[in-house]
């Protein structure tokens, strides 16, 4: 893979609650925010990851509805990255195209040294029922297109894939 500048950061803040918690998607270039960038286009997008009632802290840890583990917990095995080539996917949820998070597959260890293997992570607009499996979405059809636009220049230009750190923030 060329080296690059260019990022991207996932900042959520975990919670109980019933509702469904939205962080953001945060476009880095030199590891600074670029809100305005590649023709004016945001880079900061509204997301989610998990579904409600499901992104508490350890949440990451249920398969099929916790959130995408942040990148602390992947512990000895590959970092996140995301692939600026979007495919294709009718899977009921994903519905069209969805830009892959690698490594497709992680392990993960419980307090309790259970071991926990989750899997197909992505990032892609939200279109189902509000939330994820665990994926990266975008609910707002404007920015998920901006979003869409951002990875189809950069990877015109080469650039195949964006690290990606996933960042929980502690409960206040």
């Amino acid at each position: 893979m060329a080296e690059h500048p260019f990022s991207l950061r996932f900042d959520f803040q975990p919670a109980k609650s019933r509702e469904l918690i939205k962080g953001e998607l945060i476009f880095l270039e030199g590891g600074e925010i670029k809100v305005e960038t590649l023709d004016d286009l945001t880079g900061l997008w509204d997301v989610t990851s998990g579904l409600a009632g499901y992104q508490e802290p350890m949440s990451y840890l249920i398969k099929g509805r916790g959130c995408i583990p942040p990148t602390e917990a992947l512990t000895g095995q590959r970092q996140w990255s995301v692939s600026t080539l979007g495919q294709q996917n009718w899977k009921k949820g994903i519905e069209g195209l969805i830009f892959p998070i690698w490594p497709e597959t992680v392990t993960l260890e419980t307090e309790t040294n259970i071991t926990v293997i989750r899997d197909h992570f992505g990032v892609h607009r939200d279109a189902n029922v509000p939330g994820s499996s665990g994926c990266i979405v975008l609910t707002d059809e404007e920015q998920w297109l901006d979003f869409c636009e951002v990875m189809r220049d950069l990877h015109k230009k080469g650039v195949l894939e964006l690290p990606l750190e996933v960042r929980y923030y502690p409960q206040t």
